[in-house]
């Protein structure tokens, strides 16, 4: 059939790759920022090119910092400055990331096949593999959270690392320059991605599932491993050792054991999103009411309760167990299935909580572990297709047989497709997203405060109020976070005692949390307690430098209370943090109008002006001054 051999020829199955895995991403490119996306995409380290050897030291905002992301920070620098931030590049840089990855899987597929089977059944097996790998929706976490998309560069490097590794350890010419390269990139890898500290664990799999035709001594496998764990162990002493970027988190209830229990849970959630990526969410139930972001959906009841006779730990356990030992009774005669089922959970091993973690888990840590199992599910597939003859005598019934497993491929990739499609929907915007996340866990502290965000924003202040205080009840944990919006609703919801007392309890649960002092400067300056809104403010940008409506409220005040020079300081520091705002510029010009200083009050108009040329009330502003100026010197001529 003239279809069928079209399916063999490379150039086809490349074209069909990038159409489709373009394609169900396609619906991403208007989709906004999402949740993280705004903190990264407003973090001041990203204006600039002169900030990228900050990069180097592991610099992240906030809530992310104990991370290190070589890449993130240099690729949202780029963006910032050559695009602005545009929506439009965020997401089809995502694309063409996840694209590049595809047509990674697509080659090491390939290569890793090479000597295992016919020539046809390994271009078919790549292209179903890179097929399924492009389209699988349990991946959409990983690629159109723009925060995340950055990560899977480290997977970009991983594959091309193990592409090398294969070269350098078969029959290649140049084998040591493919092991410096594969070195090189694995450095790249560990640098973007703390989950691809697994990379010498899958190499000690590949060379246990396919061994080399001519065997290779024990000596020059030993020192490829030591080669590899040398260079994971140099990236861990510089980060951990040298620079101290680490997260310091904690055992459930100070307890391995109570972790790992959920953990097994986790680990059978993992598998049955990846086969049946129905149920998809940010925060998936492991077991009876708990979260899987503990972090801020704490359940310490729930904790506690945990037992290993629980039903819901054992069978995790089994079917663990039962596929890990399928995995190894078929080592002899189908190594390629222990091959995809061990990658599958080797991949997972860094983000099991071994060394504990925020979550038990994150559909967006599979990207790496899901490539086992496109790989299985291609290599079934194009096995039921090939099915030899002694199992199908009728050559109408092999046929027949043909179409029905093409039909089941065309069926899953379809499903795949249509399922990445809809789960992209959810992540359109923080409204979207946050009212489905709220609708699939109501209990949810994150996603009651985060919808109540949303509502926040489009100044539904009775909505987000009801759900901000609906978390601030649950919150366990004592997020500031919480507290802080809460008081930031109540303070402009006209109710400035209550906003107080939040922000009060905000700087006892974080002393640090500058937008809390900001908040109490607010409140006070309602209250007409101006001295100690000035002490809020002084101690806001104490904790802030760069904290722009501090230097404004701040500046205001001391005009207010006469204090020019203080004021001009304060609006002048506003107005370099923000040179593209016309507001301190309009500032500065009414200190210097009062002070009678009109040639300056006239240049600061003039500039707000070009900032800002439909303001009116600035042309008019500037009009007077001038006419203040003229009537001014022709006193002066006059005298």
């Amino acid at each position: 059939m003239p279809i069928i051999r079209l399916l063999f020829n490379t150039k086809f199955q490349l074209a069909i790759i990038i159409l489709l895995t373009v394609g169900v991403y396609a619906n991403t490119i208007g989709n906004q920022l999402v949740w993280d996306d705004k903190t990264f995409a407003s973090w001041q380290q990203t204006a600039s090119f002169a900030n990228l050897p900050y990069f180097l030291k592991g610099n992240l905002p906030g809530p992310h910092q104990g991370d290190y992301r070589l890449f993130k920070g240099i690729i949202l620098t780029f963006d910032k400055v050559v695009f602005g931030n545009s929506l439009f590049v965020f997401h089809l840089q995502a694309i063409l990331i996840h694209l590049s990855v595809t047509f990674l899987v697509f080659l090491l597929t390939k290569k890793i096949l090479d000597t295992m089977l016919d020539a046809k059944k390994v271009a078919m097996v790549a292209f179903l593999t890179a097929l399924l790998f492009g389209v699988h929706p349990v991946h959409v976490e990983a690629v159109t959270f723009i925060t995340s998309s950055t990560d899977i560069v480290g997977i970009a490097f991983l594959f091309l690392s193990f592409y090398f590794y294969v070269l350098a350890s078969g029959k290649y010419q140049f084998k040591k320059k493919k092991l410096i390269i594969s070195g090189i990139f694995a450095l790249l890898a560990f640098a973007s991605y703390e989950v691809t500290f697994v990379l010498p664990a899958l190499f000690v799999l590949y060379d246990f599932c396919f061994p080399k035709l001519e065997k290779e001594q024990s000596k020059e496998k030993f020192l490829r491993y030591v080669y590899f764990l040398s260079i994971l162990a140099s990236y861990a002493v510089v980060r951990f050792g040298i620079l101290k970027v680490r997260e310091g988190k904690s055992f459930l209830e100070g307890s391995f054991y109570l972790t790992m229990l959920a953990q097994a849970k986790a680990m059978l959630e993992y598998v049955k999103i990846t086969v049946f990526p129905l149920d998809l969410t940010l925060n998936h139930q492991i077991g009876a009411k708990i979260p899987s972001l503990h972090y801020v959906d704490y359940n310490k009841e729930a904790y506690l309760l945990q037992k290993i006779t629980d039903p819901a730990f054992l069978t995790a356990v089994g079917a663990v167990v039962a596929l890990l030992v399928l995995a190894i009774f078929l080592y002899k005669r189908l190594p390629l299935i222990t091959f995809s089922v061990l990658w599958f959970f080797i991949s997972l091993a860094v983000v099991s909580n071994l060394i504990p973690l925020n979550n038990f888990m994150s559909e967006r840590y599979l990207y790496l572990p899901s490539y086992g199992f496109v790989l299985l599910l291609a290599y079934v597939l194009v096995s039921l297709y090939n099915l030899p003859a002694r199992f199908l005598n009728f050559r109408a019934l092999r046929l027949l047989f043909r179409l029905l497993t093409l039909a089941l491929a065309v069926a899953i990739v379809t499903f795949y497709s249509a399922r990445t499609v809809i789960r992209n929907r959810d992540w359109s915007s923080d409204y979207t997203f946050w009212s489905y996340e709220y609708q699939k866990s109501p209990n949810s502290v994150l996603a009651s405060h985060n919808l109540g965000n949303t509502y926040f924003d489009k100044g539904d202040l009775k909505r987000a109020i009801e759900l901000y205080e609906w978390a601030e009840s649950k919150n366990t944990r004592n997020l500031s976070v919480v507290n802080l919006h809460l008081g930031n609703a109540y303070l402009k919801d006209g109710k400035p005692d209550k906003a107080l007392i939040q922000f009060q309890k905000t700087i006892e649960e974080n002393k640090g949390e500058h937008l809390a002092y900001y908040g109490l400067g607010a409140v006070y300056l309602q209250q007409k307690k101006t001295d100690l809104a000035i002490q809020a403010y002084n101690k806001t940008l104490e904790l802030n430098s760069l904290y722009y409506p501090a230097y404004i409220d701040l500046g205001s005040i001391l005009a207010n209370n006469g204090e020019w020079d203080r004021a001009i300081q304060k609006f002048t520091i506003a107005s370099k943090i923000k040179p593209k705002e016309a507001l301190p510029h309009r500032n500065l010009a009414g200190v210097y109008k009062k002070q009678n200083k009109l040639d300056l009050a006239i240049s600061e108009y003039q500039i707000a002006l070009q900032l800002d040329p439909e303001n009116a009330e600035v042309a008019k502003q500037l009009q007077e001054v001038q006419i203040k100026k003229n009537i001014k010197e022709n006193k002066d001529e006059a005298n």
